[in-house]
């Protein structure tokens, strides 16, 4: 995945090296691979951390007593914000969402997202994660899954901010919905059963198709949606054991 308007690579990975992670909660998801989330610092540990990252963009008030500007810029980072993005009981506007996830484009890495805990640090790059990919909430929610994100996993009380983000995400319907793109008609579906996601992709040409990843008991569904869409089915390709 692009991030900064250029490709993450090693290059853009926090080193991370001889510092406790762990200890700090310190979370380096590995996609994108260079942004990396945290909560609340010792003022003694930031020079260490920050020194391993280019932007820092703290997400609470910057009147918080755990937000040290002084020492992040004295440890080399390039560019530093405070772009605020509340808690439950309130949740971020749609104008504070759309200012953070800009942030996200344009910052160079990497990056730390910085909150209270570290758990809307999470929230706020998979929200990101899903603008970019075009992730449907089922997608998001897998992801979040295999990542073994905090916010997702390992948070009892963050429930409500769950729940919010899925709901910024399109649903599967939305996502759904075939739509040719230089010749290539695509289609993400999903069975809840087995937690499978399927991909038909078809020819807008030839009307031919090939479904990856199909589950058996998805069968009528799957073709009944590519007969709608006036696409044959040709082949499919399974990339790995199903139910």
């Amino acid at each position: 995945m692009s991030s900064n308007g250029g490709a993450s690579g090693k290059d853009s990975t926090p080193d991370m090296a001889n510092v406790d992670a762990k200890t700090l909660n310190i979370e380096v998801p590995s996609i994108p691979g260079d942004v990396a989330l945290c909560g609340d610092l010792p003022k003694e540990s930031m020079s260490e951390v920050a020194g391993r990252f280019k932007s820092w963009i703290y997400m609470n008030d910057e009147a918080n007593s755990f937000w040290f500007p002084e020492e992040i810029k004295g440890a080399g980072v390039e560019q530093m914000m405070v772009r605020k993005f509340p808690g439950p009981p309130s949740f971020p506007s749609d104008d504070q969402v759309s200012e953070i996830l800009d942030a996200l484009d344009k910052m160079p890495r990497p990056l730390m997202l910085q909150c209270t805990s570290g758990n809307r640090a999470g929230v706020a790059l998979l929200l990101w994660l899903g603008k970019k990919a075009n992730y449907s909430a089922e997608s998001a929610k897998q992801f979040a899954e295999d990542e073994d994100l905090r916010f997702w996993r390992r948070c009892a009380t963050c429930g409500p901010m769950r729940d919010w983000m899925v709901k910024k995400l399109p649903g599967l319907e939305a996502l759904s919905a075939f739509q040719p793109v230089q010749g290539l008609v695509f289609q993400q579906l999903f069975d809840p059963e087995s937690s499978t996601f399927t991909y038909a992709l078809g020819c807008a040409e030839t009307k031919e198709a090939i479904l990856i990843d199909p589950v058996l008991e998805q069968k009528d569904r799957d073709l009944t949606s590519l007969t709608e869409q006036g696409l044959t089915l040709k082949y499919v390709v399974n990339t790995h054991c199903h139910a």
